[in-house]
């Protein structure tokens, strides 16, 4: 957006943050044998909120976006699938602008698209930022 990229859809950029993240936590905190999946799942959410992401991390959010309300959408755990209820046509202009205080605690990449949604609407102004 602007010449800054805010998300990166690469397989190696998300892999490389997902096992980096994976070994600090097996080399640290979640050292036993019982602990590896929870170090994994913990690696890929990591990845995730550092605005990486590959093609099936991509599609798995958008099939679980598909697949239930707005409501629940805009609450989900995956911050991809908050960014698909944001852009989303379902969400109108009063309730774009009732996430105004939701958004302040938001990851910065998921932000920036609660912006590009309100610059889109007309709500705020694009040097507004």
């Amino acid at each position: 957006m602007d010449g800054v990229e805010v998300l990166r859809s690469n397989y190696y950029t998300y892999f490389e943050n997902v096992w980096t993240k994976f070994h600090h936590l097996r080399s640290t905190t979640l050292k036993d044998h019982d602990s590896a999946k929870e170090a994994i799942n913990q690696a890929h959410a990591y990845a995730l909120e550092q605005g990486t992401f590959d093609q099936k991390v991509f599609y798995e959010a958008f099939g679980i976006f598909d697949n239930q309300s707005i409501e629940k959408s805009l609450v989900s755990e995956n911050p991809l699938v908050r960014i698909f209820a944001l852009l989303d046509r379902r969400l109108g202009k009063r309730r774009l602008l009732a996430l105004e205080d939701s958004m302040e605690q938001e990851l910065d990449w998921v932000r920036a698209f609660y912006v590009i949604r309100l610059q889109a609407e007309g709500l705020m102004e694009a040097n507004n930022i």
